[in-house]
């Protein structure tokens, strides 16, 4: 799914999609590190996934702002 999200936010920044387009691309590609984060989570540790969200990489892209992310992406 992250494969295909950053397929999707690469796409959109070549053929100069809006901002409005790109700001949700960002999102989704949010939504697919942390889906990801969250699973090499539940295969590395013992402790509860609901901990998860106290990681510094989980917090690092909760609170990445959406301009940083699509700049990643450029």
């Amino acid at each position: 799914m992250l494969l295909k999200r950053e397929q999707e936010m690469r796409h959109a920044i070549e053929h100069d999609s809006s901002q409005d387009r790109l700001e949700k691309c960002a999102e989704r590609v949010r939504l697919a590190q942390l889906a990801v984060l969250k699973l090499k989570f539940y295969r590395t540790t013992y402790r509860p996934v609901s901990e998860f969200l106290h990681t510094d990489e989980a917090i690092s892209w909760i609170e990445m702002d959406v301009e940083k992310i699509i700049n990643l992406y450029k």
